[in-house]
């Protein structure tokens, strides 16, 4: 059953489960300040506001147009500093993280469940290729239960990025 986060209106196609939304709440939040360069309104912070608010995994987005700022507060399973950077970014603004904001927090564990895994040569192949994509530090699979777990940094990759790259190895996360 397909939803979405609480004030998460969904982003490019991405669904949201009701498991994934669990998930989501249960994880600890990451908060992540930008400079914001090109705000002269109230009218412009609003802009950037809703750009913002419109991605998957935001719980809050603050923006402060006098002193060019913007605090969001996200899940890091469904969005990043770089996906939240490149909203603000084609909301017409320059954006900059602010690097002693950021959430030191650096690993983030999923668990998948996988569908079409039959031999041990998938379960090697899926490990393989996730362990090569660029922001995991491991995937392991559970062959009997049909499991994935990911270890993967939530400042270069989110869990939907995760999904999207299981499918395109032909298997159904």
């Amino acid at each position: 059953m397909a939803g979405k986060l609480r004030g998460c209106p969904p982003h490019k196609g991405i669904t949201v489960s009701s498991s994934d939304e669990e998930k989501c709440i249960q994880d600890s939040e990451a908060k992540a300040v930008f400079s914001v360069t090109g705000m002269t309104c109230s009218a412009c912070s609003s802009a950037v506001e809703k750009a913002v608010k419109r991605l998957p995994g935001i719980k809050e987005a603050a923006v402060d147009v006098l002193n060019h700022r913007a605090q969001v507060v996200f899940c890091p399973a469904f969005a990043n500093e770089e996906i939240i950077r490149e909203a603000i970014e084609d909301a017409g603004f320059q954006a900059a993280l602010i690097a002693e904001e950021i959430n030191e927090r650096c690993t983030q564990v999923c668990q998948i469940h996988i569908q079409g895994l039959n031999c041990i040569s998938c379960s090697m192949t899926l490990e393989y290729y996730l362990s090569a994509m660029h922001g995991v530090q491991k995937a392991l699979v559970a062959l009997p239960s049909e499991q994935l777990e990911v270890h993967y940094d939530p400042k270069i990759l989110t869990y939907n990025q995760i999904l999207e790259y299981i499918e395109t190895l032909d298997f159904r996360a």
